[in-house]
């Protein structure tokens, strides 16, 4: 046997006595690795520094056998001083008991190859889920020894079979929830339709593992088709976006980007601002015209582009450079869903003209003021604005 627990846990299943001889043999074989290594040491040439003979031997010499010296002497002395005392049996009997426990946390802790400090490093949760493994297995263990030694064969069978069933059921339980995001995930991949709550999942999964990219961002957008129903929160919202729009955020990660639904009432014309983070999005219901503008001076700004946005058409920002206006067309309500990226830092910007935007044409100038754009969800606090108050 490789390991002196072992050794002893073998020869103790021949009796008493042989659990001494086994622990004789193997301490002696174990203390003259001691002199052996001495040995070696000084037959060695390999042309490096060299030690003396007393350092080798202080070096190779197994440090416990100053233990077993030790507790020699000291059971020596006793028996001569105290034998057949009532208090030193007491001691003996206590010694053989806890021999007898630490020779088998060694022995357990050498076949499962635990290092205390390695387990203890490891953090309490670790601990608590292996401590509580190894009790139920070991129950389990000992209640199915139990019946098969009184010859009930088929309780014994009947509590592994429990055991079994409920190691598998507890099993499919705990990577339930992992298996279905490693499903959705690969349907992502693919390119499949998502749903609100299915793209949820997927932007907390993807900002879990680092992979929230520009790329991943525009996918998501793409392949976001609402449920019926999932968009009810935002057609009721109580929380206003400016006059005549409503927004709820659905999904905000820890990495700053959040998606959002706005809600705009049939007509419904926002002013011309520039938001305080990056922004994709795309009109899903209703229609939608988008107007973009730039500034030529101090003061001066002229439309740029005019145009109606399709269906899950695109579209993006690139915050506070990005000057635009969104009007919902038509009479009925229009809905776009937005992905908005990390604040940054600052306000949005709003222009105070006294002209209407709709009326211009591209390429024609105008004078207004900037300001800063104080709606909800635009003065820089996030998207946290978009939840309603519980």
């Amino acid at each position: 046997m490789n390991d002196l627990s072992s050794a002893v846990a073998v020869g103790a299943q021949m009796g008493g006595s042989g659990g001494v001889m086994a622990a004789a043999a193997k301490s002696a074989r174990v203390l003259m690795l001691g002199p052996v290594l001495v040995v070696f040491a000084m037959l060695r040439r390999d042309g490096g520094p060299t030690k003396g003979v007393r350092k080798s031997i202080v070096d190779g010499l197994p440090r416990f056998v100053l233990g077993y010296i030790a507790f020699a002497v000291v059971r020596a002395a006793g028996d001569r001083a105290f034998a057949g005392g009532a208090a030193w049996v007491w001691v003996l009997a206590a010694d053989r008991f806890f021999v007898d426990l630490t020779m088998a946390t060694v022995a357990a802790s050498i076949g499962l190859h635990l290092a205390l400090r390695a387990l203890l490093a490891s953090g309490a949760r670790a601990v608590a889920v292996g401590g509580g493994a190894s009790a139920t297995i070991a129950s389990l263990t000992l209640g199915m020894i139990a019946f098969a030694s009184r010859g009930a064969h088929a309780a014994a069978a009947l509590v592994g079979g429990i055991g079994l069933t409920g190691s598998a059921l507890a099993y499919r339980l705990a990577t339930a929830r992992a298996k279905t995001a490693r499903g959705l995930r690969l349907r992502f991949e693919r390119g499949a339709p998502l749903d609100l709550a299915e793209a949820t999942a997927v932007l907390d999964g993807l900002e879990a593992d680092g992979a929230l990219d520009e790329q991943s961002l525009r996918s998501i957008m793409h392949q976001l088709h609402p449920a019926i129903g999932e968009l009810i929160p935002v057609r009721e919202s109580p929380l206003h976006h400016g006059e005549g729009c409503r927004w709820v955020t659905y999904w905000e990660g820890k990495s700053g980007w959040a998606l959002v639904a706005v809600c705009r009432e049939a007509g419904s014309v926002t002013p011309i601002h520039a938001h305080p983070h990056r922004l994709l999005g795309k009109a899903i219901e209703g229609t939608v015209e988008e107007l973009t503008f730039e500034e030529c001076g101090a003061g001066a700004f002229a439309l740029r582009t005019r145009k109606v946005l399709g269906h899950n058409q695109l579209i993006e920002t690139d915050g506070l450079s990005a000057l635009h206006l969104v009007h919902a067309v038509g009479e009925r309500a229009a809905i776009d869903l937005q992905l908005r990226g990390p604040e940054v830092g600052s306000p949005g910007r709003r222009l105070r003209t006294t002209v209407d935007p709709l009326s211009l044409s591209v390429g024609a100038t105008f004078q207004a003021e900037l300001e800063v754009d104080d709606r909800p969800g635009q003065a820089g606090e996030g998207a946290a604005a978009g939840r309603p108050a519980l």
